[in-house]
């Protein structure tokens, strides 16, 4: 659409200029004078729907005379026509006929005054639109004094949307210490907002206990671990700053035996049991027996964790039940496994020998083992996880693993890996083959099905690769959306497509074979949302935080992943593209 120009200077004279007074706290941006004149603007209706008539109003205080305006208005960068609206030229009207941000600017000449100029973004909404109610997650740098903080936004969709100024909350310097009676007691400390407890804050005592953490200054839960023997995690709740003392204690001791699988003590194997989310201290056992401290419950729900000796070719169990009672002895009994050795087993390459190769063979086993407390017995399931490196001929050493079907991931050089089948039911088999990566390509393209570089292409592992730890493999596409990636052939991935640019919003493939991946992906309708983060109180910019939009209705990894990300300016301003809504 072609707008005419929409740049004027118009002069009226008002003592306050403006009919409304309706201000915005911390909403201007360049706000650059002295205290005295004070200017703001402000909108009827508050947010437009496409095709409304909207008038800007510019709220001027302690400023008298003659005062001139200086209006400009924009959407997508281009002018946008506007008319005077009121007689002394302190208000102009100007259509919307598209959904998205318009951009008001205005400045204010009085007589032997400095007024300062005000710029809001006006959202324009689409007739019917659909809306989601998205996290914004602000996490300031170091050096901005400031905590890690969330707010519920709800986003209208079929255009951008403006968030104007987005104050960042200081919050305040916590100190105190951690004590058990006189006694100091360093310690990791987690201070969980109550109502935003994904924006939490870490930090570790020093070895004498005390802390000093900036935090909200609202209500916390307190997870406490300390790092010294005595003493069991817990959580503090209610906790306010300016609580100086956080206690600690020994909690109950917990005391249990692992069992391999012929009957007899495990050793070295170690334990941690988890009640309603509070880890207790972590155990190793000797001859089987082990001790805990924990906050330990008779009915709330444990999780058993037990990770046994590398070298033993056993699983690691976890068991979970409501059932348990830790305040009798915990029993693990590893079920009657048979173990099988892969010594002298060759990792190979289309027949050749695959020098210095490290091995990682994974797994799961559904009833590894059993967990019982009292006359209550529950089932553990358990996760192969062992590793060698091969000698110069490719051979491996002695590596023990269950015999059942299980993976090994290979790891040939840098870089290069490779995922098979080895199934130890039976025996051990006399080769590990390392097939080559697959290469794969694809191409990125926007909404509009405009090829775009310089996107992000992402292949997360899942399975066996998951489980050895193998992270995410990521590309950039090049000119034209061209994608080229190398995948160990054997494995499954998430796919996920984004753009750090925000010309589109993520695009997500689940769980693909490396063949199945399509030869292009489409990155989803996006819609901008824009705003500039002011440290609350002081109205300074707060430039290079991490500014994340979450999902809210989701849990698990989903709730962890933001649907858009980007980091602010040095003059605060964002602008992240996030998931268009749509309309009805």
């Amino acid at each position: 659409m072609t707008r005419s120009a929409g740049l004027a200077i118009v002069v009226g004279l008002a003592a306050c200029g403006g009919s409304e007074f309706n201000p915005m706290p911390d909403s201007s941006v360049g706000n650059d004078a002295n205290v005295g004149c004070t200017v703001f603007l402000t909108f009827d209706p508050p947010m437009g729907v496409v095709g409304n008539q909207i008038r800007a109003i510019a709220n001027v205080i302690n400023a008298s005379g003659v005062l001139s305006y200086t209006w400009e208005i924009r959407y997508e960068n281009a002018l946008v026509a506007f008319q005077p609206a009121q007689a002394d030229n302190s208000q102009v009207m100007f259509a919307a006929p598209d959904a998205g941000v318009y951009s008001v600017f205005v400045a204010v000449d009085a007589p032997g005054q400095s007024c300062p100029t005000d710029q809001l973004g006006y959202t324009v909404a689409t007739p019917n639109s659909n809306s989601m109610q998205v996290r914004l997650r602000v996490t300031p740098p170091a050096n901005a004094s400031a905590p890690p903080q969330e707010k519920l936004y709800l986003i209208n969709g079929g255009g951008g949307t403006s968030l104007n100024s987005v104050p960042v909350d200081p919050g305040v310097l916590a100190t105190g210490n951690v004590r058990a009676g006189t006694t100091e007691v360093p310690a990791y400390l987690r201070f969980i907002p109550l109502g935003v407890r994904d924006a939490y804050v870490e930090t570790f005592t020093t070895s004498a206990g005390a802390f000093s953490a900036r935090v909200l200054n609202v209500a916390h839960d307190v997870l406490v671990v300390p790092t010294i023997p005595g003493f069991a995690p817990r959580l503090v709740t209610n906790w306010f700053p300016g609580t100086t003392l956080i206690a600690a204690t020994a909690g109950t001791a917990v005391s249990g035996f692992v069992a391999g699988p012929g009957g007899g003590g495990l050793d070295g194997a170690k334990v941690q049991i988890t009640v309603d989310g509070i880890p207790s201290t972590l155990a190793t056992t000797t001859n089987g027996n082990f001790t805990v401290r924990s906050i330990a419950s008779a009915n709330g729900e444990a999780i058993v964790d037990v990770t046994p000796p590398p070298a033993s070719g056993l699983p690691r169990i976890s068991a979970t039940s409501s059932a348990l009672n830790l305040t009798t002895a915990v029993q693990v009994q590893y079920a009657n496994l048979t173990l099988r050795d892969l010594a002298g087993v060759t990792v190979r390459r289309v027949a050749t020998a695959v020098p210095n190769a490290q091995v990682i063979v994974v797994g799961t086993l559904a009833n590894a083992a059993t967990v019982t407390t009292g006359a209550t017995t529950v089932p553990a399931s358990g996760i192969v996880r062992v590793a060698a490196t091969a000698n110069a001929s490719g051979q491996l050493p002695a590596l023990r693993a269950p015999a059942a079907p299980l993976f090994a991931v290979t790891t040939v050089a840098a870089g290069d890996l490779a995922v098979t089948g080895i199934d130890l039911t039976a025996g051990v088999p006399s080769q590990i083959d390392a097939p080559a990566m697959t290469t794969v390509t694809s191409q990125i393209k926007k909404p509009d099905l405009t090829p775009i570089a310089e996107a992000v292409f992402e292949a997360v592992p899942l399975g066996p690769l998951a489980l050895a730890g193998v992270g995410a493999i990521r590309v950039a596409s090049r000119a034209g959306g061209a994608v080229t990636i190398a995948l160990p052939a054997g494995g499954r991935y998430d796919v996920r497509v984004s753009d750090p640019l925000g010309r589109g919003a993520v695009e997500l493939a689940p769980n693909l074979a490396p063949s199945a991946i399509a030869s292009s992906y489409t990155l989803k309708p996006a819609l901008r949302v824009l705003g500039q983060l002011q440290l609350q109180g002081a109205g300074s910019p707060v430039g290079n935080a991490t500014v994340q939009i979450m999902c809210t209705e989701c849990s698990g990894l989903d709730r962890s992943r933001p649907l858009g990300e980007t980091a602010s300016t040095s003059s605060g301003a964002f602008d992240v593209a996030m998931p268009d809504p749509g309309t009805q």
